[in-house]
């Protein structure tokens, strides 16, 4: 995901993804959230087929005034729409390293395929939800003590997250999010409540 479809993104990230798909080096899109001037996809990008020019200005890598005030001036300051994004994230992060850690722990108690009422539902099409399944099956909703650390692999793997997440530090903490939402029904309610309460 990224914020803001201006020249930026046009440019550089756009282009580096295009690259990648020619390539055939990744099979995945971008999606793009406008947070600054809304009229830009409906009055700008749609009209031409969401087709650009781009010119690159500033060589020498001076940036907007407002992005520079908001680097300078830290979190606390921020006044464009990425610091202030970014400044949430961050004091969410620092607050328990949430919302990233209640957000994978979801994903993998969905991987189960059992909602909250206990009723199951079949899993929307992924090229790894086999794989990710096959190692989660003995994990069953209501009995928390079939859990015996399976999400281990899943969590080091970085062909899903990037990053190994065990070595990045947020290992427990998925844990301990994922454990709790096996407790039952009405259990993810339930850690919702807990973590963002």
């Amino acid at each position: 995901m990224h914020f803001g479809i201006g020249n930026i993104f046009r440019v550089f990230v756009d282009g580096i993804a295009d690259r990648l798909l020619r390539e055939g080096l990744t099979d995945r899109g971008i999606t793009c959230v406008e947070t600054f001037d809304f009229d830009v996809v409906d009055k700008i990008y749609a009209p031409y087929d969401n087709l650009a020019l781009s010119v690159i200005l500033n060589a020498d890598g001076a940036t907007f005034g407002f992005a520079q005030a908001d680097l300078d001036n830290g979190p606390d300051r921020v006044t464009g729409a990425m610091g202030i994004v970014t400044a949430m994230l961050l004091s969410r992060y620092r607050a328990g390293k949430l919302p990233l850690a209640l957000v994978i722990a979801g994903w993998l108690r969905y991987l189960l395929a059992v909602d909250d009422k206990g009723e199951s539902y079949t899993l929307a099409p992924d090229p790894m939800a086999s794989e990710l399944t096959q190692q989660l099956r003995d994990v069953k909703v209501g009995s928390p003590e079939t859990y015996v650390g399976q999400l281990k692999p899943i969590l080091a793997n970085a062909n899903i997250w990037g990053v190994d997440l065990i070595a990045a530090g947020l290992w427990d903490r998925i844990e301990a999010i994922f454990r709790d939402e096996l407790a039952g029904p009405g259990a993810v309610r339930e850690t919702l409540k807990k973590y963002l309460d």
